[in-house]
């Protein structure tokens, strides 16, 4: 009995032994299973980890395009709203030069029509030029016909006397009064002829008179337009000559441009005066002279000043007018748009 149960006890213990090294074995197999999945998940961590390194590299590399980006597009939304107000300020720029334009045309359409009425009105004094030297002829011829016929009739009247035997002084007397008649008569119209002549040599020489301009370099295209009216609406008839006082600060093309805007047998006279930037000899400095308008607070500049001094007095005393009896004083505004005859 006792046998049996140690053979029973050594079966099961070789039983446990079996199931104790299949079990080991299984667990061994396991275990490697469980190493090369632990490899395998540790490859992966690795890749996973390279993956999350890479992610993590592009996102902050991301980060820093989006940061660059924005900073972009801030500038670029500056240099758009700096886009728009050059667009707008281009757009009011480009409305006043369409309204320059329109206003330039308008001016050019008057002075095309002033130039017609101009070339007209040369034509009318041409016209009238021709008739004065027909009347002027004409007066001649009558001159010299009625001093034929004084001629005649003071022969005739010789004739008669010593026909008659008068009294010697009573014909010197008869004959004196005729002679005496006679140049009456001549004198007559020689001074009619003179007068005629010197009519027709004051309208075509423009007599001792002068047009005067003070004009300022911001005056420059008011005086141009002025120029062109009083040449198409005055001198065509009344050809006076032009004298125009000036700054220093006016360019030889401005001085040209104005040269050009009167025919060259007028003459036109440009003569430098203290206006911009100057003060007259003996007087303060150039900055005295604005301080003391600043702190005065006047609406007048320096070269205002200047000009209404000079108008005040000196321009009567420049020599350059003394040779003229007369002048018409214009200022560089005013516009001329009635045809004088």
């Amino acid at each position: 009995m006792l046998t049996i149960h140690y053979v029973d006890e050594k079966s099961r213990h070789q039983q446990l032994q079996g199931k104790l090294a299949a079990q080991t074995a299984t667990w061994l197999q396991e275990r490697e299973n469980l190493s090369k999945e632990v490899e395998n998940l540790q490859e992966k961590l690795a890749q996973m980890q390279q993956g999350l390194t890479e992610a993590t590299g592009t996102l902050e590399r991301r980060s820093r395009e989006a940061e660059s980006a924005k900073e972009e597009l801030t500038v670029a939304s500056a240099r758009l709203d700096e886009a728009r107000q050059q667009r707008d300020s281009l757009a009011t720029e480009m409305q006043g030069k369409h309204e320059r334009v329109n206003e330039v045309e308008a001016r050019l359409g008057d002075c095309e029509e002033a130039r017609e009425k101009c070339v007209k009105g040369e034509m009318i004094q041409a016209d009238a030029k021709e008739l004065l030297l027909d009347e002027l002829k004409a007066q001649n011829e009558r001159l010299a016909a009625k001093s034929q016929e004084l001629q005649l009739k003071v022969a005739q009247l010789k004739e008669n006397c010593e026909q008659t035997h008068w009294k010697s002084e009573g014909s010197d007397s008869f004959s004196f009064f005729f002679f005496f008649l006679f140049f009456f008569h001549l004198i007559h119209f020689l001074f009619l002829h003179l007068a005629a002549r010197a009519s027709a040599e004051t309208m075509s020489s423009g007599g001792k008179g002068v047009v005067v301009y003070v004009a300022q370099k911001r005056q420059f295209e008011d005086l141009l337009l002025s120029l062109e009216l009083l040449q198409a609406n005055f001198l065509y008839c009344f050809p006076y000559p032009v004298h125009i006082f000036m700054g220093d600060d006016f360019t030889d093309s401005e001085v040209a441009s104005i040269r050009d805007m009167l025919p060259g047998d007028r003459g036109v006279v440009f003569e430098s005066i203290c206006l911009e930037d100057c003060v007259p000899g003996g007087y303060s400095s150039v900055p005295v002279v604005k301080d003391w308008i600043s702190s005065n607070h006047l609406a007048k500049s320096l070269g205002d000043l200047n000009r209404e001094r000079f108008l005040a007095g000196e321009i009567f005393r420049s020599p350059s007018l003394s040779k003229f009896e007369f002048m018409w004083y214009l200022e560089p505004t005013t516009f001329i748009t009635v045809r004088i005859s």
